[in-house]
């Protein structure tokens, strides 16, 4: 008998085979969790182009009015985006920013290296599972019923951890703001800003350093350094490395590191 599953029964056998490996890398295989990554990614594209195809089941192709074949092209993940926002279906800023944080994971396990701390596997499995539950309650899609009990602990765990984050950054405006006066309010470093390794806006400064209240990371490009050349402020995305021939690394504002260059090249 051959194998044959819709485009909805190949997603959710693609989220089974992610609990499988998720299992196996629970009992010691720690490589499993790789795996797990895959399908759940892949899970989260075909849920997306199913949902593109309810409209019309020639809309999952690239060029519906050709003749439709087993080799035909479909649409990506991104359009199949694109097609339900421009048809009216809501899709979450968050959603898609866990998309676009998905994707440069899986392109890391795929095509570069692949690093990850074990601890933090959990809040990525669960991440990616709160985001399809939220995605299949808005275009009611019956996931909930479809996912095993662990599956659903890691998605609620993960939604209670960043709501627990939240609500500490609160918390820690309020007390950083406390009787202060709109315009000394301006001159208060807090944030919160986007995280580097986690990509939430919960990191925030604290005295002399920044720390992400939801998974403990301390870079973001969003905050504010200063330039160890002219002593300005400025985002530290927007900063340069460069390291002296004695001492450590220094940051460098784009006007210094454009001075330097210049000075380099008029040499």
């Amino acid at each position: 008998m051959d194998l044959k599953l819709n485009l909805f029964e190949n997603a959710i056998d693609s989220l089974n085979e992610a609990l499988q490996k998720y299992e196996e890398a629970k009992d010691g295989n720690k490589n499993a969790y790789k795996f797990c990554v895959q399908h759940l990614s892949h899970f989260l594209e075909l849920l997306l182009k199913f949902q593109a195809s309810r409209a019309h089941e020639l809309l999952l192709f690239r060029k519906p009015f050709q003749k439709i074949t087993k080799e035909s092209s479909t649409i990506n993940m991104w359009e199949a985006i694109q097609f339900l926002e421009n048809d009216g279906k809501k899709i979450s800023t968050q959603f898609k920013t866990d998309l676009e944080w998905l994707k440069s994971l899986r392109n890391k396990i795929e095509h570069f290296e692949f690093e990850v701390k074990i601890e933090e596997v959990d809040i990525i499995i669960g991440r990616l599972l709160h985001a399809a539950l939220l995605f299949g309650e808005q275009h009611k899609l019956d996931l909930e019923n479809r996912l095993d009990k662990g599956f659903l602990d890691l998605a609620k765990g993960y939604e209670e951890g960043l709501s627990a984050a939240l609500k500490r950054i609160a918390e820690q405006r309020e007390q950083a703001f406390r009787n202060l006066r709109p315009d000394e309010m301006q001159g208060v470093n807090f944030g919160p800003y986007w995280c580097n390794d986690c990509d939430h806006r919960t990191l925030i400064a604290s005295e002399s350093y920044y720390r992400c209240e939801f998974c403990g990371g301390e870079e973001g490009d969003e905050m504010i350094v200063t330039c160890d050349c002219c002593g300005g402020e400025g985002e530290f995305g927007e900063m340069s490395g460069w390291e002296p021939d004695i001492g450590p690394v220094e940051m460098r504002c784009p006007m210094c590191t454009g001075a330097y260059a210049m000075s380099r090249d008029n040499s």
